[in-house]
């Protein structure tokens, strides 16, 4: 899909949920965005990146983040 790499910035829309994963695997929390956030990439796996919001870290699928790009000068 998209070339995301730790230390990149995403956009990630409002109403995207992010999640945060017990050590089973199973959900432990979630939140919807409130409003759009450009986000820091920490980790990236196959389906979902790890952001840091708010001091935390959250896991959001890749297919609802967008990654930002530098401008064409």
């Amino acid at each position: 899909m998209n070339d995301i790499r730790p230390g990149d910035l995403v956009w990630v829309p409002s109403e995207v949920t992010l999640y945060k994963f017990s050590g089973d695997g199973s959900p432990d929390s979630w939140l919807k965005m409130p409003q759009p956030s450009s986000l820091l990439v920490s980790e990236v796996f196959d389906n979902t990146v790890t952001v840091r919001y708010n001091g935390d870290s959250w896991e959001v699928l890749r297919r609802d983040i967008h990654p930002l790009e530098e401008a064409v000068r």
